[in-house]
């Protein structure tokens, strides 16, 4: 019973978090950053989906299929918001020598 009690807990807090999160982006005026704060919050929200998936399978709540989806989503995301390497024509995108992998 406790651990069903303390999963209900985390729950509650991720979708607190996750509405938290959502009500402050809808006032931020659009660009950019309500953008690249969108992603992160699509992010949460799937990661949060794809770390429990077994529970929701287990209920009849999520498909085999929808946790593949919801798996391949999290992976286009996190390539989405990870930054890009410098390129050489990248101003100040050389690294310095104590970052410089040493072979």
């Amino acid at each position: 019973m406790q651990d069903h009690v303390i999963a209900l807990a985390h729950a509650h807090v991720e979708r607190l978090v996750l509405e938290a999160f959502v009500e402050k982006m809808r006032e931020l005026p659009e660009g950019g950053n309500k953008a690249a704060l969108g992603l992160l919050c699509d992010l949460f929200a799937l990661s949060t989906i794809e770390a429990d998936r077994a529970w929701f399978m287990e209920h009849g709540r999520l498909t085999v299929q929808r946790s593949k989806a919801i798996t391949r989503e999290v992976n286009d995301l996190c390539r989405k918001v990870r930054p890009s390497p410098p390129t050489s024509s990248t101003p100040g995108a050389s690294r310095p020598r104590c970052c410089a992998r040493r072979t």
